[in-house]
């Protein structure tokens, strides 16, 4: 599972064998949520505080051309 961005203490990482829709998942203090890159939904929270939640989905926002770039790189052009 590649480690595609570090920020704020925040590691993102796309696992190598998942599956669309196109998602990052964000570790953070024993914590992680899985956030859609495209629509940034959140599909999965387990302990992670609520304000963490919310700077990760900025994050992602911010980054989300480079999540999608990464996402093709690891599981080919497929992104949608």
């Amino acid at each position: 599972m590649p480690t595609v961005w570090n920020e704020r203490g925040f590691i993102f990482m796309i696992h190598t064998n998942d599956h669309e829709p196109v998602h990052v998942h964000a570790y953070k203090a024993g914590g992680v949520v899985l956030i859609d890159v495209v629509d940034l939904g959140v599909r999965k929270v387990i302990n992670m505080k609520k304000a963490d939640v919310k700077l990760a989905k900025q994050i992602v926002a911010d980054n989300s051309e480079l999540f999608l770039q990464k996402w093709e790189e690891i599981h080919g052009n497929q992104a949608k």
